[in-house]
């Protein structure tokens, strides 16, 4: 199999992406709480730009695992992207210095 047919098929692999980090956030309830004396309560974020801005979204605990899979996806996707458009652009510079002779 050419080498941008495997590409493609890795492409169409991973398109169940997440666009963004998952992050990890300690933070303070504000009650009268364990967390007031040191323990923190830990949540999750998926933090992501947005026309600019930075957006956060919330993630559920039983999430956290399956958001983290699909941002690494995402990041092999504009990996895999990036690889075509040069293979492309190759052949394209190929294609018409060998039509110009």
């Amino acid at each position: 199999m050419k080498k941008i047919e495997r590409l493609k098929a890795e492409v169409f692999k991973n398109l169940d992406v997440l666009s963004g980090s998952v992050v990890m956030w300690h933070s303070k309830c504000g009650k009268n709480c364990v967390c007031n004396n040191g323990m923190k309560h830990v949540c999750h974020y998926l933090t992501f730009k947005k026309d600019g801005k930075t957006k956060n979204l919330y993630l559920p605990p039983g999430a956290v695992a399956e958001a983290k899979k699909m941002t690494a996806r995402h990041k092999k996707l504009k990996s895999l992207i990036l690889e075509i458009g040069q293979l492309n652009y190759e052949a394209l510079k190929k294609q018409h210095l060998t039509r110009g002779r």
